[in-house]
């Protein structure tokens, strides 16, 4: 537990911190993280937590740029990364069919050893750089991918930053990687402004920084803060009006933006063939030592997940969770996680432009995914259109706490998987619906005991009528069919579906398994209607799914 119990203080200056928004109380938490080091909360001197703010006094900067530094370079550096580096120039020379110049394998050296990680194998003293051939040279580079993995990030640091020229490198790789995210370059001068504040002396309303309201500003947003929270130096005049500069903000305050960093977890996402940036945080507004436990529980959850593991559905799992536990307990606090994600269109010449999505989760929606987790029910796979890989259970997470699933979301999906020309899909269709009408019903306030036995009778219907189609050698006539059933769903039009179900039942002496329920609520027949067309199309030459079709038993 954090310790809250009071400090005393050899400096006479005290600084107090608030939460505020949510970018700001990242701030806080990665401001705690960076100043512990990886010791516990508890045992840091000249640190009081309250409730809802932090206090200390200057003596906690004690070594601080280094511990911002060491954060920043351990929070982006990803050896599996690096390693692709090594990887590529060793296939790019074993594949080459003729002979290797000694040029060449110059120039695979220097894209090896160039920005962000200039000059890491030399500083590192891992020898790749002496071979008197192209095959001394591609096994070079075999033993220094083994060594390089028997390395923890920790341990590439520390090597690092023994000499100026590794601590000048570090820095090369952290301009890069927090290049748009904050002004770390000033981090030493907003240390020393703050050492050298005077609270005593009295400010005029327009000295005033707007964030904290009591100190004096000094510097600009968009340099104090980062690209993701701050104006956009660029294109602030024509976007907002006004000059960014004359809206400035204080030292204290901009430290704490410049920490938000190390409160996110972080991933790289492939969009239109490029890596974008995706940053996540949970934010808890009531009470400062909750939302520290909460992002250090997940960040230690990320550092353990597989490499490529779902991000976006760990974090809402362990909101979920601590979300029904607070319920458990009758306790009610606000909880919600932000997204951060790069997009180059709204950058300005040379800065970075970020998306930024908040998302509440309701404890009605918690308790429908905590039964889904539980039972392993949310759908897993994927879709790819024009190069975009798409996951299918972020993508309904997204929805399902948006309040945004209906039965659009079910037809899409049925387009997706028919539309082999545009679309290269991977996954299970009938847990997609399934997923779906339990989150429809639920949101309805109804149970699943009806709407299975209706889901499971369309689903056979549909099933037998297939068979019977293939059966007569008229398997070329399901795609039509097919088609036709999905516009009557997508459009709700209940007579027409009828008209042609019982049309083509009948001319095949299947059974009529349209019932009551299906005619007098829209919601039971879209059921059995996506169900019926679920069953038809099952292993049948349109499929492209790769798995079973699971339909649960009555």
């Amino acid at each position: 537990m954090v310790n809250d119990s009071i400090k005393l203080y050899p400096s006479t200056v005290k600084h107090k911190i608030y939460m505020r928004d949510w970018y700001f109380n990242a701030g806080i938490v990665g401001f705690l993280n960076i100043i512990t080091d990886g010791k516990e909360l508890d045992s840091i001197p000249y640190l009081t937590i309250g409730e809802n703010y932090i206090e200390f006094s200057d003596e906690i900067f004690e070594g601080f740029e280094e511990k911002f530094s060491k954060y920043a370079f351990l929070k982006f550096f990803n050896v599996n990364a690096y390693l692709q580096r090594l990887q590529k120039a060793q296939k790019d020379l074993t594949e080459k069919k003729t002979k290797i110049k000694p040029e060449q394998i110059r120039k695979k050296l220097e894209e090896i050893e160039k920005p962000p990680y200039k000059d890491f194998l030399k500083l590192l003293n891992i020898p790749v750089w002496e071979y008197k051939s192209a095959e001394d040279f591609i096994d070079n580079l075999e033993k220094a991918q083994s060594k390089l993995k028997n390395l923890s990030k920790n341990q590439i640091f520390e090597i690092l930053n023994k000499t100026p020229e590794g601590k000048e490198s570090i820095q090369i790789f952290i301009n890069q990687k927090l290049k748009g995210v904050c002004s770390h370059e000033n981090v030493s001068e907003y240390v020393s402004r703050i050492k050298a504040m005077k609270y005593s002396k009295k400010l005029k309303n327009n000295e005033l920084c707007p964030s904290c309201q009591e100190k004096k500003a000094e510097y600009e947003f968009n340099n104090a803060v980062s690209n993701i929270i701050g104006f956009n130096k660029d294109n602030s005049n024509w976007i907002w009006g006004f000059k960014v500069s004359k809206l400035q903000i204080c030292p204290l305050c901009a430290i704490i933006y410049s920490c938000a960093f190390a409160s996110f977890a972080y991933v790289l996402k492939i969009a239109e063939g490029e890596y974008l940036n995706y940053f996540y945080f949970p934010n808890e507004n009531t009470n400062l030592k909750t939302l520290y436990e909460i992002v250090k529980t997940f960040n230690l959850l990320i550092d353990n997940i597989e490499e490529n593991s779902n991000l976006l559905y760990v974090m809402i799992k362990q909101i979920v969770d601590y979300i029904t536990k607070k319920q458990i307990n009758r306790i009610s606090e606000n909880i919600n996680f932000i997204e951060i994600a790069d997009n180059p269109i709204l950058a300005g010449q040379g800065t970075k432009g970020y998306n930024i999505y908040n998302y509440n989760i309701s404890p009605d929606i918690a308790m429908f995914l905590d039964l889904q987790f539980k039972n392993e029910s949310v759908p897993k796979g994927y879709y790819v259109l024009n190069k975009n890989y798409c996951s299918i259970e972020e993508e309904l997470l997204k929805l399902a706490i948006s309040y945004q699933i209906d039965y659009s979301t079910l037809y899409r999906y049925f387009a997706y998987y028919l539309d082999t020309d545009n679309y290269s899909t991977k996954y299970n269709l009938n847990k997609v619906m399934n997923f779906v009408i339990k989150y429809i019903q639920w949101v309805r306030g109804e149970s699943m005991e009806k709407s299975q036995k209706i889901i499971n009778k369309g689903y056979l219907s549909g099933l037998s009528l297939r068979n019977e189609l293939i059966k007569k050698g008229k398997e070329n006539q399901i795609n039509g069919l097919v088609y036709g059933f999905l516009n009557d769903l997508k459009i709700g039009d209940r007579e027409k579906f009828l008209d042609k179900y019982l049309r083509i039942v009948m001319s095949h002496n299947q059974p009529n398994r349209f019932g009551k329920d299906e005619m007098l609520d829209d919601d039971y027949f879209l059921q059995f209607g996506y169900s019926f067309v679920s069953g038809l199309i099952s292993k049948s030459g349109i499929e492209n799914n790769t798995g079973t079709n699971d339909i649960e038993e009555e």
